[in-house]
């Protein structure tokens, strides 16, 4: 079987959490070979290189505690203590683990409180989640949800950043998702939810069943229906309410960008968080021109292309650069008036 040539620096700006989507498909493609001598050479130097003392940053650490609590091993016939190879084996299986549904970190509890899980979807990518009622869902580009590791009677789940839930219907006990600005309450249904810190706004999209809105103070700001859509503005605390198509609104789950007259300011924005580049529009009237197209699985470099040719814009791809501990930062991409 043909495999891949291994790319050491995308290996290693995907174990430091700083790839695009392009190199995310790259790193995928690489783990889902059957055989790949050169990344089982390159995963055999990294272990031989790592000391059994090593000191392991938070989110080894979180998957370390994982593996110790998911891992059971009978010492009695051995000699040595397996728990004494567990930095090195996290520290190995990082890198894999981060192409799974999810990234698993446990956070500190005091006794007598319940464990918090935390998925976190990294910047360019789309996460897929099973929550512990059942309840599914995706999770955007540079978002995370934290919940509990077993449901009370209210099931309550917090978001930075976007995610679409398929809530599943349990005996009347609600489902609530809290983030900075507003609760989303819920029974069963299925709801997209947009709360990035940087966004002036949070959105919510129903497609089925019906959602109360809740302001921080717990009072009710809306009772949606399906196929509405609801825009909170944070600092004016008031919210517009619109009619959409829901399916249309969430295909972002299915890999799929759509844009249907949104400024160019919003498009670039979207754009950035999908294919983790940064963008800068040197022009106020580009920033507010409208845009509409659909793409699927589209190289960033491809729709700025299609994008100039409808509109009266160039752009161009400044030269990446490393920092000062010679690591690449974003790619940016610069946008300007023809």
């Amino acid at each position: 079987m043909k495999t891949n040539t291994v790319d050491k620096n995308i290996l290693r700006r995907f174990a430091e959490n700083k790839f695009s989507r392009t190199e995310y498909k790259k790193v995928r493609e690489w783990f889902a070979e059957e055989e790949n001598v050169e990344l089982q050479e390159l995963l055999r130097q990294h272990w031989n290189k790592i000391s059994f003392n090593q000191k392991l940053n938070s989110r080894l650490i979180n998957l370390l505690d994982r593996l110790k609590e998911q891992i059971s091993f009978s010492l009695v016939t051995k000699k040595w203590s397996v728990f004494s190879i567990y930095q090195k084996v996290a520290a190995v299986l990082f890198i894999p683990l981060l192409l799974g549904i999810a990234i698993w970190g446990v956070l500190p509890v005091q006794d007598g409180q319940m464990a918090s899980l935390t998925i976190h979807s990294a910047d360019g990518a789309r996460t897929e989640f099973v929550l512990p009622d059942g309840s599914k869902g995706w999770l955007n580009s540079g978002s995370e949800l934290s919940y509990p590791a077993q449901f009370s009677k209210t099931r309550e789940v917090q978001l930075k950043g976007e995610a679409f839930f398929s809530v599943v219907h349990q005996n009347g006990e609600k489902f609530r998702v809290k983030t900075s600005g507003l609760t989303i309450q819920v029974l069963g249904t299925s709801f997209d939810v947009s709360a990035y810190h940087d966004d002036p706004a949070i959105r919510v999209i129903l497609a089925k069943g019906s959602v109360q809105v809740l302001n921080t103070e717990e009072k009710p700001v809306y009772l949606m229906k399906p196929n509405e859509r609801l825009d909170y503005d944070v600092h004016k605390k008031s919210a517009v309410v619109s009619n959409v198509d829901a399916a249309n609104q969430i295909l972002w789950t299915r890999g799929i960008l759509r844009f249907r007259g949104e400024p160019l300011s919003v498009v670039t924005k979207k754009l950035g968080r999908w294919y983790n580049v940064d963008f800068e529009i040197r022009d106020k009237q580009l920033q507010e021109y409208k845009f509409k197209a659909t793409f699927k699985d589209e190289q960033v470099e491809e729709i700025l292309r299609m994008i100039a040719i409808t509109t009266p814009m160039k752009y161009r791809v400044e030269k990446r650069v490393t920092d000062e501990n010679g690591i690449y930062k974003r790619k940016k991409i610069i946008i300007e008036k023809k």
